[in-house]
């Protein structure tokens, strides 16, 4: 019986294809309902203020995480010139979040690089 065993769940996970999921820490797990809300916050008292510029460094962090991996060619956000850079990925996010107010900050994240062709 338990030769059988091994076989089986060998064809099983084989059967489910690669796993394409990944370990997400800190602020990429917000919810894009939540990152909706802390974009309003304007009140630099506020800790939903703080939070706000936390959930946005992680998203700059985690598109240059993805850039280093890309050795020399790895500029995820050239396209959306310098100057610019955190407000169009803010507005891009936003966007996105709208229509999937349930998704984590990562999975928009994830969306984005896949919008800016990679």
């Amino acid at each position: 019986m338990r030769r059988g065993l091994a076989p089986a769940i060998a064809v099983a996970l084989l059967a489910a294809g690669p796993a394409t999921a990944h370990m997400v820490l800190g602020a990429g797990t917000t919810s894009c309902g939540q990152w909706l809300a802390d974009q309003q916050v304007n009140d630099p008292n506020a800790v939903r203020y703080f939070d706000k510029h936390v959930e946005m460094e992680w998203v700059l962090g985690y598109l240059t995480a993805f850039n280093a991996g890309a050795g020399e060619a790895g500029d995820i956000t050239a396209g959306l010139g310098r100057s610019s850079t955190a407000t169009a990925i803010t507005g891009w996010l936003s966007s996105r979040c709208l229509s999937h107010p349930g998704n984590d900050l990562s999975e928009a994240a994830d969306e984005l690089i896949r919008a800016l062709g990679r």
